[in-house]
């Protein structure tokens, strides 16, 4: 069997990549020295009677793009939870968060009033930013060995896209992007728990404190796809209060299970 390209490790990004591999055309091996693929995402009984993923405790970001192409936006695999976050308090009080901004508004009013009336401002901004920042993952970097002319062609669209956000939006990307999350959260909310658990979500990750200023790469930490996994774009906040889809607990590996199908039924292995 010829190969073209071969994969050291069966984990979910080895999968993954030699899948897309073979949907393009090329003919892929992946070696792994496990007797099941998956790697971190595998799922094992660690106590009998009880099973759970090994290593991974969340599955993601996944590129909208990338669930409907390998098919694993199928049979119910993934899901986007609702409330998106949920933080309980000592006192039995707790916060929930939704994909809804005025439902979130109207949970967040129960402990300031000021912070919901900001809150629809503080989603709507982010989304807005999210959908230009998303623009980004699509392209494949240039081969700066042999940089090509029409390689940077795709580099307009994403100007276009920033240049669409206007002034206040633009001014804030770069703003916010080096700023500490401790900074940024402050800066919108009065809230001692809101601030803690968007400031969470936002260093989660990023091996930094929440004081720490972070460059604008680990700053845009939670992809956010709008609707349904297999139709929506990719969807960057800061904040990264609003998940991913992401498997059902458990289900990791099956994940990577249809990654491994996929690899198989273009004739790769």
């Amino acid at each position: 069997m010829r190969t073209d390209v071969l994969v050291i490790g069966g984990g979910p990004n080895g999968l993954t990549a030699a899948a897309l591999l073979a949907k393009a055309g090329l003919k892929a091996v992946v070696l792994e020295r496990r007797e099941t693929v998956g790697g971190a995402a595998v799922t094992e009984e660690f106590h009998p009677g009880f099973r759970a993923s090994t290593v991974a405790h969340t599955a993601g970001p996944f590129r909208a793009s990338l669930l409907t192409e390998l098919g694993l936006d199928q049979d119910g695999l993934f899901l986007e939870p609702e409330p998106r976050l949920f933080a309980p308090l000592p006192d039995r009080r707790h916060l929930s968060l939704f994909g809804d901004p005025a439902k979130t508004a109207a949970e967040i009013r129960r402990f300031s009033s000021k912070d919901a009336e900001r809150w629809p401002e503080f989603d709507a901004s982010l989304r807005r930013i999210a959908a230009a920042l998303g623009e980004v993952l699509a392209l494949t970097p240039p081969d700066l060995d042999r940089p090509r002319a029409r390689d940077l062609l795709p580099f307009f669209g994403v100007g276009w896209a920033l240049r669409r956000l206007g002034r206040k939006d633009g001014q804030n990307l770069l703003r916010w992007g080096p700023m500490a999350v401790a900074d940024f959260v402050a800066e919108w909310f009065e809230t001692d728990l809101l601030r803690a658990v968007i400031a969470a979500r936002g260093i989660q990750g990023a091996f930094a404190g929440r004081g720490r200023p972070e460059p604008p790469r680990t700053s845009c930490c939670r992809p956010r796809p709008r609707g349904a996994a297999a139709r929506a774009r990719p969807c960057w906040s800061r904040a990264g209060w609003a998940p991913s889809p992401r498997p059902w607990p458990g289900r990791h590996d099956a994940s990577a299970r249809t990654c491994a199908r996929a690899l198989r039924s273009s004739g790769s292995r």
